[in-house]
This record gives structure tokens, C-alpha cells and sequence, in this order.
């Protein structure tokens, strides 16, 4: 198999509708996947940590690799007030039980690698 004509990386837009109605939102992360170096460097944090911490696990750390893949969001809003990106932002909205259903579809988008396949190079 000729390995040139399959590729994943770059940066995928998940765009996120709403859980009830499956509408549209204006909500939308840009994220790199699960293969990408910042993913895996977030598992590397998320182990580091889990080490430095007596009374946690791993597991205690797992949205870490997924905060790490988020490039970016538009959209998400407290109070009508826009949330500018950051990690504290993201694992904020990530452990709080009524939002968890916008982690698991980051999650699932990040591990996709259909969302980060490439097209193969002209040669």
C-alpha cells in the first residue's frame, strides 16, 4: 500500500447543535485530533499529574488531552456574555455534569480521524 495516499492532521471545525433539539448553535471548536503532538502531550500532563497527586487517578485527569486538542471555540456564551478560550475555560465547561454532553461530542470529533484525514499529495 502506497502509505503517501493516506494522511491525517490539520484542524477539523465541529460545529455543535443543540442536545435536545438538534438545531444548529452558533457554537463551534476547532479542534486536532488524536494523533496530533497536542494530544499527546496532554496525555503526558495528564499522567505527570495523576503521579504528583496521591488521591487521584489517571482517569481523575482524562479531559486534559481533549482541552489540549481544542485550537479554539466561537459561540459559547455565560449570561450573554461571550467565553474567550482558554484551558481553565474548557475543563470548567468539561467537568460540569450539565455540560458533559459538549465534551463527549469533542471527545468523539477528536477521535475521529476521518475528521483529519488529508488528501494525498500530488506527486
Amino acid at each position: 500500500m502506497d502509505i503517501s495516499t493516506v494522511r491525517f492532521g490539520g484542524e477539523f471545525d465541529l460545529e455543535i447543535t443543540h442536545p435536545q433539539t438538534g438545531d444548529k448553535t452558533d457554537i463551534v471548536f476547532t479542534l486536532v485530533g488524536g494523533d496530533s503532538k497536542e494530544y499527546r502531550a496532554g496525555e503526558i500532563e495528564q499522567y505527570r499529574l495523576a503521579a504528583q497527586t496521591e488521591d487521584k487517578e489517571p482517569e481523575d485527569f482524562a479531559h486534559i488531552p481533549y482541552i489540549h486538542c481544542i485550537k479554539g471555540w466561537k459561540g459559547i456564551e455565560k449570561g450573554k456574555e461571550p467565553v474567550e478560550f482558554t484551558p481553565e475555560a474548557a475543563a470548567e465547561i468539561f467537568l460540569d455534569e450539565g455540560w458533559s454532553w459538549m465534551y463527549n461530542r469533542v471527545i468523539g470529533a477528536v477521535l475521529n480521524r476521518g475528521n483529519f484525514s488529508q488528501p494525498p499529495k500530488k506527486s
